[in-house]
């Protein structure tokens, strides 16, 4: 039901750019917590790689159960972060104590906080009309000197839409983008493909 992938070092937070996993039900959960998690992101940006991190908890793990792209998401991911308590404990439980929830909102608005320091710029993809304006002021008043650069579309867009958007991004010279994606609005019609090419 729940296994290491590999051998947990003594210190599993000390290279920020490989953190070691565990699998649940085939989907492999990042030993990390916040302050890992920000500083391994930080360190990604840092190094002009790509990647990026989802979010999950004991959903994302029976979604994927349930479909096979979402599960070849998450375990691709740069991260895979525990957004439950039941994921911290079984990370604590395969050896690592200083396991830590990663809640979704935290983890932006660390991640925003971290990319004001920086100076990265921030791209906000996604989530319903009329969300981007607030979101973005909301993050700029927890974030001083934070810097959006993108307007929030459709998500689910076909895929010459997402091509433009993925210039857009480019263009702009995002070191951060974030996507505004529930497990529980996902639509059937739509493949994860469109989102997340894998």
């Amino acid at each position: 039901m729940s296994s290491v992938n590999h051998p947990v070092a003594a210190d599993a937070f000390a290279d920020k750019t490989t953190i070691d996993r565990f699998e649940v039900l085939g989907l492999r959960v990042s030993f990390t917590n916040m302050e890992a998690a920000v500083d391994a992101a930080d360190e990604l940006i840092r190094s002009a790689r790509r990647g990026y991190i989802c979010v999950t908890g004991v959903h994302g793990i029976m979604e994927s159960q349930k479909d096979s792209e979402l599960l070849a998401i998450h375990n691709r991911s740069f991260l895979t972060v525990p957004d439950g308590m039941p994921l911290v404990w079984l990370g604590k439980f395969h050896g690592v104590p200083q396991m830590g929830r990663v809640y979704g909102p935290d983890l932006m608005i660390q991640l925003c906080r971290r990319a004001a320091e920086r100076g990265y710029k921030v791209f906000l993809y996604g989530g319903a009309d009329g969300v981007a304006p607030d979101l973005r002021i909301a993050l700029q008043r927890k974030c001083p000197g934070l810097r959006v650069v993108g307007p929030s579309l459709p998500l689910f867009a076909r895929c010459p839409l997402k091509k433009k958007v993925l210039c857009r991004i480019r263009l702009r010279n995002a070191g951060l983008t974030s996507y505004g994606l529930a497990l529980a609005l996902r639509s059937k019609s739509v493949s994860w493909r469109n989102i997340f090419p894998c």
